[in-house]
């Protein structure tokens, strides 16, 4: 794995976290499009929710790890470290690999960068379905099984 010295990059043409992704803001549920998704963009763009304004992903981000190629809507997964679990996880290193399309976790890609990600941290794969698959070292998937057995 390369050290993480992030380098901002642009969406571009990708619209991944628009459709992976509830907008309560926007009433719109996670894992459908979103209404204001257009050929341009986001057709609110300067008035959009707070949420989208602030979301990056590790693509975006610039993660050396994840090559230009890897934008969330090439690769079919969003790899992130915000998820509704930060509050849970508090302490913990992970990521999350968000399945923007289907059998996307399965590719060779993303199944060796998930591995490598593992051998350090949690890494939280969420389905296109939305079922959770957590890899990691085994103290760290002990801590969040412990941390998550009373949530959904």
């Amino acid at each position: 794995m390369k050290s993480l010295n992030l380098v901002e990059r642009e969406c571009g043409q990708c619209q991944a976290c628009c459709q992976r992704f509830e907008i309560s803001e926007l009433q719109k549920p996670e894992r459908q499009r979103c209404e204001h998704q257009c050929k341009q963009g986001c057709a609110i763009y300067p008035e959009r929710p707070a949420r989208c304004a602030g979301y990056r992903c590790r693509w975006l981000q610039g993660d050396p790890n994840l090559e230009r190629r890897d934008r969330p809507d090439r690769l079919g997964v969003i790899f992130d470290s915000h998820s509704a679990l930060s509050e849970l996880l508090e302490g913990v290193s992970y990521v999350v690999a968000h399945e923007v399309k289907p059998r996307a976790l399965t590719s060779k890609r993303v199944a060796r960068w998930v591995a490598a990600l593992s051998r350090e941290r949690l890494v939280i794969q969420v389905s296109f379905e939305g079922k959770r698959k957590v890899n990691g070292p085994p103290q760290l998937v002990a801590e969040f099984k412990r941390r998550t057995q009373d949530t959904p």
